[in-house]
């Protein structure tokens, strides 16, 4: 990939350093979030609407004692603070007018057995984070900047992330919808080898009279099958069925269109539907 990562620059700082505690630790992580998103795009070629400023770093870790390490390790740091969140630190230094958020995600053994996690001590605040195993296991190296990479999420692994983003905050945002309606609209540009997997070996999507973003979105149906554990393709084929059951007064369906292209993101999330049952 030629093209040159275009994030925050700021951002990237934070990022940079966030990752070399983690590396410290010998925490293993997976980046997930807008800023994947972020990253996409530039290799891609395709200019965001607006830059993130949030960094969601993802790890398995035992136990809360665990996490409570990790996070210290980073308010320890003196350009890192803490917020009010119990999952997030704030990047900070003294030249900077306005801090970055960055959210700390843990996964493995403390989650239950629906993915989710109840924060300590109350337990009262809880979180999803289903999908944060599979982007783990088949997360992407990618150069930030010479002799640093990351790992961050794939393309598949993001849209699933987006979609289980959206079931549980659609509510109070609508930043996931617009993230899957990009993803959707640029996929061709953000994934390089789509293109020729299509024609290569999905070519049963190709039928007379295709339609080539559908299809496209079809192999990335495909490629999410394969990478996903059990339970949370059942998860995802639920949100899917109950949202395409209502067609075009779906809620996800009309929160990623406008009236061109309605039908058009309505088969494309029946594309990845039609892939879960293998």
């Amino acid at each position: 990939m030629e093209n040159e990562i275009r994030i925050d620059n700021q951002v990237k700082i934070a990022l940079v350093k966030s990752v070399k505690i983690l590396n410290k630790l010998k925490c293993d992580y997976v980046l997930v979030g807008a800023l994947v998103r972020d990253i996409l795009f530039s290799l891609g070629g395709v200019e965001a609407k607006a830059l993130t400023k949030d960094i969601d770093l993802a790890f398995a870790i035992e136990s809360w004692e665990l996490f409570q390490e990790i996070k210290n390790t980073f308010l320890n740091n003196e350009d890192f603070h803490k917020a009010k969140e119990p999952h997030r630190v704030l990047y900070k230094t003294p030249k900077m007018k306005f801090s970055i958020p960055v959210d700390l995600l843990p996964f493995g053994g403390v989650t239950d057995k629906k993915e989710n996690i109840s924060w300590p001590p109350d337990q009262d605040i809880i979180m999803s984070v289903i999908g944060y195993k599979e982007a783990f296991k088949y997360a992407e190296s990618v150069k930030l900047e010479k002799n640093f990479s990351v790992k961050m999420a794939s393309v598949d692994a993001l849209i699933v992330l987006k979609l289980f983003a959206w079931r549980d905050r659609n509510d109070k945002t609508n930043k996931d919808a617009i993230d899957i309606d990009e993803i959707f609209k640029y996929i061709d540009n953000i994934d390089s080898n789509i293109i020729n997997e299509l024609f290569d070996e999905h070519q049963d999507l190709t039928s007379e009279n295709f339609d080539f973003k559908v299809a496209l979105v079809g192999v990335i149906g495909r490629r999410i099958f394969k990478i996903l554990e059990k339970n949370t393709i059942e998860q995802l084929k639920k949100l899917l069925t109950f949202e395409l059951e209502k067609k075009y007064e779906s809620k996800l369906v009309v929160s990623i269109s406008n009236e061109q292209t309605l039908e058009t993101r309505y088969n494309q999330l029946n594309a990845i539907l039609t892939a879960l049952d293998g």
